[in-house]
C-alpha cells in the first residue's frame, strides 16, 4: 500500500516528458550553499532536483567553491557570488557593486529554491543567503530551507512572517530544537534544562513560525 502510494505521489509531482515542452519547463531549480569548508551538500542538492525531472539547477556558492563544484558536474549553473568573511572571498563591495542585481536577475528566473546546503555559518554568508530568500518571497517563489540555512532563519525568526506561504523547513532533531529555543527565546520562555523533554510540536512550531 505504501509502495503505491508513494508511486501515486511520484506520478503527480514528476512532470511527464513530451515532445512539446521546451528547456526549462520542467523546473528551474536555485540551490543556495556551498562555502569554504563545504561544497558536496550543493552539489547533491542540484544533482538530486536534475534526477527527479527538472531541467536546470543553479547553484548560488562562495568564490572560493565555485570551481570545486563546477568540476563535480558540467550539469550545474554556478553562480559564485555570497560573500563571506575569509580572505580570498567576495567582499561587501563586490556583493552591493555587482553580485546583488545580478543575483536578482537570476533569481527571477528559477521556479523554486533552496537555501542551507553547505551554507555555512558565516554571518557575512547568512546575511548574503537572506537577502536572497527576500528576492525569492518577493516573487513568491516556492523555498526550501534546510541545514545551515535553519540557523539563518533562527536568527530572524520574523523573516518567515508576513508571506503567503510556500516555504518548507526540513529540520533534523538537533535543527529542530534549536528552532523551539529561537521561539523560546523570542517569547522569553525559560527552556527546560531536559534535553529529552519536548519544547513543542512540528505542528505547534509551524504555526509560531508562519510557514
Amino acid at each position: 500500500h505504501t509502495m503505491l502510494s508513494s508511486l501515486s505521489l511520484a506520478k503527480d509531482v514528476v512532470p511527464a516528458l513530451t515532445s512539446q515542452l521546451h528547456k526549462g519547463q520542467l523546473g528551474r531549480i536555485g540551490t543556495v550553499g556551498g562555502s569554504f569548508m563545504y561544497s558536496g551538500a550543493p552539489y547533491y542538492a542540484s544533482a538530486a532536483s536534475l534526477a527527479t525531472g527538472a531541467d536546470l539547477a543553479h547553484v548560488f556558492c562562495c568564490k572560493n567553491v565555485g570551481n570545486v563544484i563546477r568540476g563535480y558536474s558540467p550539469d550545474l549553473i554556478v553562480h559564485a557570488v555570497l560573500r563571506d568573511s575569509t580572505k580570498d572571498g567576495n567582499s561587501e563591495d563586490d556583493w552591493i557593486g555587482q553580485y546583488r542585481s545580478y543575483t536578482q536577475q537570476q533569481v527571477a528566473r528559477i521556479t523554486s529554491l533552496v537555501i542551507g546546503p553547505g551554507l555555512g555559518r558565516d554571518p557575512m554568508t547568512s546575511d548574503c543567503a537572506a537577502e536572497i530568500f527576500g528576492m525569492a518571497r518577493d516573487r513568491a517563489i516556492p523555498i526550501v530551507i534546510d541545514g545551515d540555512g535553519l540557523f539563518m532563519i533562527g536568527r530572524n525568526l520574523s523573516m518567515l512572517r508576513g508571506g503567503n506561504g510556500g516555504i518548507v523547513l526540513t529540520p533534523n532533531v538537533n535543527e529542530f530544537r534549536y528552532l523551539c529555543e529561537a521561539v523560546y527565546h523570542e517569547d522569553r520562555r525559560d527552556i527546560p534544562q531536559d534535553r529529552n523533554k519536548e519544547l513543542m510540536s512540528p505542528l505547534e512550531l509551524s504555526r509560531k513560525l508562519g510557514c
